[in-house]
């Protein structure tokens, strides 16, 4: 940045002024991707489903309910 540009900008120092904003979620397909992540969590889910169920077999092998 030099002086020409904080001159021409007023002097002002903020970022949006000196900084291009590039929308990098425009070409995004909001449907899709929302169908992904819901595919995504349903798996994380049932992955957490199964390891507390391993996690309560286990202290139950153990001879401690929970």
């Amino acid at each position: 940045m030099v002086a020409y540009d904080l001159e021409a900008n007023d002097f002002s120092l903020v970022p949006s002024k000196y900084i291009e904003f590039v929308d990098k979620d425009s070409g995004i397909d909001f449907d899709t991707e929302m169908r992904r992540i819901q595919q995504d969590f349903k798996t994380l889910l049932q992955e957490e489903k199964d390891s507390q169920a391993q996690l309560i077999n286990a202290f139950k092998t153990l001879g401690y309910e929970l």
